[in-house]
């Protein structure tokens, strides 16, 4: 089931503006640890500097705060095994 992010605005008198972000994101449960994470979002960059970023799976922890532990296991023609250790994330607002 799709969801999506959402980013805040907060203006001069204090009130808060929940906006529905352009993030689209899916994931499917593969086995009893494993996860499939499909996520969908424009960019205003060349194809190649946004692919050069998703596969520098060493560095990935450098744009995603909540990225605690990042390891490259294995490189693949198709992508590449990663071991990764997130923050917990309180989804209550989404």
């Amino acid at each position: 089931m799709p969801w999506h992010a959402y980013k805040f605005i907060i203006h001069e008198s204090g009130t808060q503006e929940r906006l529905k972000s352009e993030i689209q994101v899916e994931l499917e449960k593969t086995s009893w640890n494993s996860r499939k994470l499909f996520a969908s979002v424009h960019i205003k960059a060349p194809v190649g500097t946004v692919w050069s970023c998703l596969t520098d799976y060493e560095g990935l922890g450098e744009f995603i705060p909540s990225l605690v532990e990042n390891q490259c296991l294995e490189r693949r023609p198709n992508g590449a095994l990663v071991r990764q250790v997130w923050e917990t994330v309180d989804t209550s607002c989404a």
